[in-house]
C-alpha cells in the first residue's frame, strides 16, 4: 500500500468505503486499534484543487485532504467491515 497521492485512481474508485489515514506526526495512526471514530467515509476527488473529499464518522460537514497532506498512508475497509467496528477504542 502506497501513499493517498500515489494510488488517489484507485481511491477515486472507492467512493462510499472509509479510508482511514497514517498521518503525517510522529504517531502512525494505521498502528493504533480500529473504531468508527478513526475512519472517514471517501466522498470524492475534487481534480481542480486535487483535494480528497472525505467526511468523518457522525460529521455533518465534509473535510479536505489537500494535495501537500497527501503523502500519508492509508487503509480503506468497505461499509460490512465498518458497521462490525466499535464506536470507540478502550
Amino acid at each position: 500500500m502506497g501513499t493517498i497521492q500515489d494510488d488517489i485512481k484507485l481511491i477515486e474508485q472507492r467512493k462510499g468505503q472509509y479510508i482511514r489515514l497514517g498521518g503525517l506526526g510522529i504517531m502512525d495512526g494505521l498502528k493504533l486499534q480500529k473504531s468508527k471514530r478513526q475512519f472517514h467515509q471517501i466522498m470524492d476527488y475534487d481534480a481542480g484543487t486535487r483535494s480528497l473529499i472525505i467526511r468523518r464518522y457522525r460529521a455533518r460537514r465534509h473535510s479536505y485532504v489537500p494535495y501537500h497532506n497527501q503523502y500519508q498512508f492509508y487503509e480503506i475497509i468497505n461499509k460490512k467491515e465498518f458497521l462490525q467496528l466499535p464506536e470507540y477504542c478502550r
